[in-house]
């Protein structure tokens, strides 16, 4: 079980029967924060999508805390060790990395580096089908 920053205990498929969005970030990593910048626009629009953020510990605790109030969405903060497991299982090399999730729970879209607002918006549309 993932801990959110709220410290409520949940996993990804609690959230089955809506879109998700899931993004790999670190607050160090600059790509990831213009990322969510430009994504701002998408998220006002698509509301029925659940946005979830996994930072792991490269990304010191308290600048995660300072950092996340900004972000709307739902916030992990993962060990070293799932992260690279997570890694490992959906064969992603590195951050920032998304997934798009459909409503049944299936990956839909996986990629690494950001694609732009536009193929976002259009893949969370076509998730959320």
């Amino acid at each position: 079980d993932l801990v959110t920053s709220e410290g409520k205990k949940g996993k990804l498929s609690d959230y089955k029967g809506k879109p998700m969005y899931v993004d790999f970030w670190a607050t160090w990593c600059g790509p990831c924060m213009r990322a969510m910048n430009s994504l701002k626009p998408v998220k006002e629009e698509l509301k029925d999508v659940v946005y979830i953020y996994m930072a792991d510990e490269s990304s010191p605790e308290g600048k995660w805390k300072i950092t996340i109030p900004d972000i709307h969405g739902i916030h992990y903060r993962i060990t070293n060790e799932q992260s690279s497991a997570l890694g490992k299982l959906y064969e992603y090399p590195g951050i920032p990395t998304y997934f798009v999730i459909d409503r049944e729970g299936k990956l839909s879209y996986k990629v690494t580096g950001f694609p732009g607002a536009e193929v976002m918006k259009e893949e969370l549309l076509k998730a959320g089908k």
